[in-house]
């Protein structure tokens, strides 16, 4: 099954943690994550000054998954520059809109949506 996972919440909650044990999980069990959508709070995941313990789900943990399973990372452009977060974002990560979500999603088996 392929899944596009759609975070929203602060990569400080653990919401966030859930969202990167479902994709390892999930790959583990041979289905697909066709990408990740960072927007709203999650956004902060691709900021540089980043410092959160090493369960947390950081763009470490995020850009291992990434590389290991070549799953793209996008980050709301919107929400990104909101939050001062502008090219250029951490390596590994994309700045993209919402049609790249809305492709995404209709290419996919199932959206997660992590609040």
């Amino acid at each position: 099954m392929k899944f596009i996972l759609h975070i929203l919440t602060s990569p400080h909650l653990c919401v966030a943690q859930n969202a990167i044990r479902f994709a390892r999980a999930a790959l583990k069990q041979q289905h697909q994550i066709t990408g990740v959508f960072f927007s709203g709070e999650a956004v902060q995941v691709a900021c540089m000054n980043e410092s959160l313990p090493e369960d947390y789900p950081t763009a470490k943990n995020w850009l291992a998954l990434a590389v290991e399973y070549e799953i793209p990372l996008w980050l709301c452009v919107t929400a990104s520059v909101r939050r001062g977060i502008e090219e250029p974002v951490r390596e590994g990560f994309i700045l993209s809109g919402l049609g790249q979500l809305m492709t995404a999603t209709a290419e996919s088996d199932r959206l997660l949506t992590f609040l």
